[in-house]
């Protein structure tokens, strides 16, 4: 049975006053020893030290206050709605009897925060919260107009928003946007994808190419393999695709990437390449 929402609200507010000084984390551990990489990551995440300490260095995070106060308006109606969250991101990370909260219902709010606010912690986590299948027919408009026009942003006081903070924002939509990719929006996905003054941060849209099941969609990667901030993105989606007549390109790549090139991107197209050029055909 589902827990009420003041259930829910009730299991937050516990979740947030953990013991001050718990056992120390991963005290009582019992190894990795046949457990999964993805058993000891929820082991560890589950483990009441290691909860007690993330909360705490958030709760002591000098930027909190500001954070809160920006949000507050936002905060306060999701305390309303029987989710009383420290920060908007929990409504994604946090789990009650290991169920994820469920905040189908807040997602127009959320929508319409990440529409008005120009404060960079809180558009990041509205964003991240927002990238989920149920939040597409709302959020995908907002995340396309952000994509393409970013508001000059505000961050937390003392810190300067630099031109990383904007790059890093809008790849962060990018990854929403790459999850919301489908026919319907190809046209709009195409133009930001070959538009070159969004850089690195069409990265996963280069990558969700083949979700848009367009026909275009081989030519524009073919189109992308000289750009070296999205070639290995471009060697995904040709892989994916079973694109053969870009092999002699791919492996060429492998074999001598330009010269201009630095190593972190020659590194990142020879590992996509030698993955497509495994692919049959």
């Amino acid at each position: 049975m589902r827990p009420s929402s003041d259930e829910v609200a009730q299991a937050i507010l516990e979740y947030y006053e953990l013991p001050e000084d718990p056992p120390a984390p991963f005290e009582n551990f019992p190894g990795a020893a046949g457990l999964s990489h993805r058993e000891v990551v929820d082991r560890i995440a589950a483990d009441p030290g290691f909860q007690a300490e993330r909360i705490a260095e958030l709760k002591n995070d000098p930027a909190l206050p500001q954070y809160r106060e920006e949000a507050s308006g936002l905060l306060a109606s999701l305390a309303e709605a029987g989710l009383p969250v420290l920060v908007v991101e929990h409504l994604h990370q946090l789990q009650v009897n290991g169920e994820k909260l469920d905040y189908k219902a807040q997602v127009p709010l959320l929508v319409e925060w990440l529409d008005r606010t120009d404060y960079f912690p809180l558009m990041g986590e509205l964003v991240r919260t927002l990238s989920f299948a149920f939040a597409k027919k709302q959020a995908r408009p907002v995340f396309l107009k952000l994509f393409r026009d970013l508001p000059e942003l505000r961050t937390a006081a003392g810190h300067e928003v630099t031109e990383y903070i904007r790059e890093d924002l809008r790849w962060t939509i990018g990854l929403g946007l790459a999850k919301f990719a489908e026919p319907a929006v190809a046209d709009e996905y195409l133009d930001l994808i070959t538009d070159p003054k969004y850089g690195g941060a069409r990265t996963a849209l280069v990558s969700a190419l083949p979700k848009l099941k367009d026909d275009r969609a081989a030519a524009v990667a073919m189109g992308l393999l000289d750009d070296p901030s999205v070639a290995h993105m471009a060697v995904r989606a040709l892989g994916k695709l079973n694109h053969t007549e870009a092999k002699p390109r791919i492996q060429a790549l492998m074999d001598d990437p330009p010269s201009t090139w630095d190593d972190n991107d020659v590194c990142n197209v020879r590992t996509e390449a030698r993955k497509a050029l495994k692919k049959p055909g």
